[in-house]
C-alpha cells in the first residue's frame, strides 16, 4: 500500500509545473508590465509602511520634547520665590590679640575687631557698609563705597586697615550671603580671592577664614527642595543662627523672614549700638589738624566751583547773571581763603568791576584773564592742601585706633 502511494505523489510531481514553469506562465499569460505592477505595488505598499513607521517616531520624539519643557518649565518656576534680592557680607578683621582672646573664648577690654556689614543689590553693587563695632566706625569715617563692586569696597576696606596698622597680623573671616546658594558661593569665593590677594601685595601675615566653607554643614541647604520654604542657602543658614544668637529669636524665624529682613535687622543693631559714633567722630575730627585741613579743602573746591561758573560764563559770551557784587564777593573769599595767592592785581579787579557800574561786557577780557590766573593758582593748592588733609586723616584715625584700644576713647553711648 505504501509502495502505491509513493508512485502515485512521483506522477503527481512529475505531471504539476515547478516553479520554473510557474513563472514562465505568468510570464507569457499575464504579460512583463503586469509584473512590473504588482512589483510597484509592493513598492508603494512598503513606502506606506515606512512612512507611517516614520510618522510614529516623530510623535513619539515630540511627545518627549513637550515632557523635557514641562519638566524644565515647573522647576525653573519652583526656584522663583528664591531669587535672589541682595548680597549680604559680614566682614570682621581682627588684630592678633583680639583674636587671640577669640580663641580663648575670653572677651578683650575693649574691642579692637573691625567689623563691617556690606549689603550690595543683585548686580553686586555696593548699596551700604555699616560699621559694626568702634574700630569699623572709625575706619569708615569720610569714606563711601557705594557703587562699587563687593570686590572693590572689601578691597578698599582691608588696605584702609593695613594702613592703619589692624591688617599687619591677626585673622580675617568673611561670610558672603545670597538666598541663591549658586550665586553665594560664587561671590564668596571671588571676595576671599580678592582678600588673598590684597593679604599678598601688602605683606600682612594675617589668616582669612571663609565661614561660607564650614558652612556647607549645614545638608539641608546644600540641595533644592523646589519648595521655597524649605529652602535656606548655607550662608543663610550660618546668618540666622549667628542673629539668632544675638536677639533671641529663633533661626526659623529670622530665615522665614527672608535675606533683606535679616540684613536690615543686623544693621540697625549695629547702628543703635554706635547711636553717637557720628556726633563723636565729627566733634574729635573738628578739632585736629586733619579738620582744619579738610574745612581748608572743602572752602577752596567751593571757591574754585565759584571761578569755574564765571569763566563758564565769560566763554560763552553771556555776562548777564553776573554781578558787580557777586564778582566781588569771589575776589574777596579768595583772598581770605588763599592769602599766599594774593596780588595788587585782585584788588585792581575788584574795583575796576565796581567801577564799570553794570557794563562788565567792557571788562570782559580783563575779567577772564584775572579768573583764569586764579584758578590756575587755586588748582595748584587744591592739590597740595588735598594731600595734605588725607595724610592728616590717617593719621587722626591711626590715633583715635590706638586710644580705643588703650581704652581711652570710646564712641559707645553707654560710656
Amino acid at each position: 500500500m505504501k509502495r502505491i502511494e509513493r508512485q502515485l505523489r512521483r506522477d503527481a510531481e512529475r505531471a504539476l509545473p515547478n516553479d520554473d514553469m510557474k513563472a514562465r506562465l505568468k510570464a507569457e499569460l499575464f504579460g512583463e508590465e503586469s509584473l512590473a505592477a504588482q512589483t510597484t505595488g509592493g513598492a508603494v505598499a512598503a513606502k506606506r509602511h515606512a512612512s507611517a513607521r516614520t510618522k510614529t517616531v516623530a510623535a513619539v520624539a515630540l511627545l518627549l520634547a513637550a515632557i523635557i519643557i514641562v519638566l524644565s518649565c515647573y522647576f525653573s518656576l519652583a526656584r522663583i520665590d528664591i531669587a535672589p534680592s541682595l548680597y549680604y557680607l559680614g566682614l570682621t578683621i581682627s588684630p592678633a590679640a583680639a583674636a587671640a582672646a577669640a580663641s580663648d573664648e575670653e572677651e578683650p577690654a575693649v574691642e579692637s575687631s573691625v567689623r563691617v556689614h556690606i549689603t550690595a543689590d543683585e548686580d553686586g553693587l555696593v548699596t551700604d557698609v555699616t560699621a559694626a563695632s568702634e574700630a569699623a566706625a572709625i575706619l569708615l569715617y569720610k569714606t563711601d563705597y557705594r557703587g562699587l563692586s563687593v570686590e572693590q569696597a572689601v578691597a578698599g576696606i582691608a588696605l584702609a586697615a593695613r594702613n592703619l596698622g589692624a591688617l599687619d597680623d591677626g585673622e580675617v573671616t568673611l561670610l558672603a550671603v545670597n538666598e541663591n546658594a549658586v550665586k553665594e558661593t560664587a561671590l564668596a569665593h571671588s571676595v576671599a580671592q580678592t582678600l588673598r590677594t590684597q593679604l599678598t601685595s601688602t605683606g600682612s601675615n594675617a589668616t582669612l577664614t571663609l565661614l561660607n566653607d564650614s558652612a556647607q554643614g549645614y545638608t539641608s541647604a546644600t540641595r533644592y527642595k523646589y519648595r521655597s520654604g524649605d529652602y535656606a542657602s548655607p550662608g543663610m543658614h550660618a546668618l540666622a543662627e549667628s542673629a539668632s544668637a544675638n536677639t533671641g529669636q529663633s533661626a526659623a524665624a529670622l530665615l522665614a523672614d527672608g535675606l533683606s529682613t535679616l540684613a536690615e535687622q543686623l544693621n540697625s543693631a549695629a547702628q543703635s549700638t554706635l547711636a553717637d559714633t557720628a556726633a563723636k567722630l565729627e566733634s574729635s575730627f573738628a578739632a585736629s589738624a586733619a579738620g582744619e585741613s579738610s574745612s581748608l579743602l572743602s572752602s577752596i573746591q567751593r571757591l574754585s566751583d565759584k571761578v569755574g561758573a564765571v569763566l563758564v560764563a565769560l566763554n560763552h559770551g553771556s555776562l548777564a547773571s553776573l554781578t558787580a557784587d557777586a564778582l566781588g564777593e569771589i575776589v574777596d573769599e579768595a583772598k581770605t581763603i588763599l592769602p599766599e595767592i594774593y596780588h595788587p592785581y585782585l584788588d585792581d579787579l575788584k574795583e575796576a568791576i565796581f567801577n564799570a557800574a553794570g557794563a562788565l561786557d567792557e571788562l570782559h577780557d580783563y575779567i577772564g584773564g584775572a579768573f583764569e590766573r586764579m584758578l590756575g593758582k587755586m588748582t595748584d593748592r587744591l592739590e597740595e592742601v588735598a594731600a595734605r588733609a588725607e595724610r592728616e586723616l590717617a593719621e587722626w584715625k591711626s590715633d583715635l585706633m590706638l586710644a580705643l584700644g588703650q581704652g581711652t576713647f570710646s564712641l559707645y553711648s553707654s560710656i
